[in-house]
């Protein structure tokens, strides 16, 4: 899919910030995979409602985060797509079907 450019170095730019996004948006989603195993390991008297801290955590936090992660990609990208879309639009002669 071509975003309109047609500089070779336009494409380029475009794809090292969503390769640098998606590489750092994967270690967010790591460390949020691995950080409840890490504070299973660590005894904890604290309580969130009533459940443990860990659980707690791993309950709430850890799907509000995937979708914080997931709603950062999405948005980032979209400007991203903006951005190279208004370096040179696409002419209707050179779309593809």
């Amino acid at each position: 899919m071509s975003l309109g450019h047609s500089n070779q170095s336009e494409p380029s730019v475009y794809w090292r910030k969503i390769s640098v996004l998606t590489l750092a948006l994967g270690l967010a989603w790591l460390l949020v995979s691995l950080l409840p195993l890490f504070l299973v390991a660590i005894p904890h008297s604290w309580s969130i409602l009533g459940w443990p801290f860990a659980y707690a955590v791993v309950a709430f936090a850890v799907p509000l985060a995937y979708l914080a992660i997931i709603a950062v990609y999405a948005l980032c990208a979209r400007r991203a797509d903006r951005d190279a879309r208004k370096v040179e639009p696409i002419k209707p002669s050179e779309r593809q079907a």
